[in-house]
């Protein structure tokens, strides 16, 4: 029933991989003024450090409401990102990975300027340690180079009304660094 899917994964991931990290349930969101419920979480595989984050908005306005948000406040996601960067400065070259439903990037649906300059005041000293930004959102798959945080954004077209795009993502390790290969498969969408 309701949402036990997702908690029974969770706690399978959880309990799975190592260095487990999150941060779930409610923060007072500063930007609305209510209580929003965020879900951030970080774990080690095969010595790759994934950080998963939630920088979708809470507001409901219909323009707003698909745009990124960092919630710099107490409790909020970009606290998190922040702890889990500083966290993983040990990692190889390229041993970062950073997952969001939206991309870091500066566009419309996306992020503000100032906002992603808050980020590469983060991320810029870990820039050979993080390898890409993993993101949806966009109805487009793309590559996007972001030297202002230091990594490249890699958007997987979302699921619409068209095919479906699913990106496969080799991962080698040698003893200086992780290096990636991607293959995207288009799955015919409603055959």
């Amino acid at each position: 029933p309701g949402g036990q899917p997702l908690e029974i994964s969770r706690i399978s991931l959880s309990t799975d991989m190592e260095e487990w990290s999150e941060q779930m349930g409610p923060a007072f969101n500063e930007e609305l003024g209510i209580d929003s419920a965020f879900h951030n979480y970080a774990f080690t595989y095969k010595d790759v450090r994934f950080i998963m984050m939630d920088f979708a908005s809470r507001d409901q306005d219909p323009i707003l409401q698909n745009e990124g948000y960092l919630h710099e406040f107490s409790g909020g996601s970009f606290e998190f990102f922040t702890q889990e960067i500083l966290a993983s400065a040990e990692q190889m070259p390229n041993g970062i990975v950073i997952a969001s439903h939206v991309p870091l990037a500066v566009a419309p649906g996306a992020f503000a300027a100032d906002e992603i300059a808050t980020v590469g005041a983060v991320t810029q000293a870990y820039g050979d340690l993080l390898y890409a930004n993993f993101a949806g959102h966009f109805h487009a798959n793309g590559d996007i180079p972001m030297d202002l945080i230091g990594m490249h954004i890699y958007v997987t077209d979302a699921v619409w009304n068209d095919d479906v795009t699913v990106r496969v993502v080799d991962v080698m390790k040698n003893n200086v660094e992780f290096s990636y290969e991607h293959e995207l498969i288009a799955v015919p969408y409603g055959d």
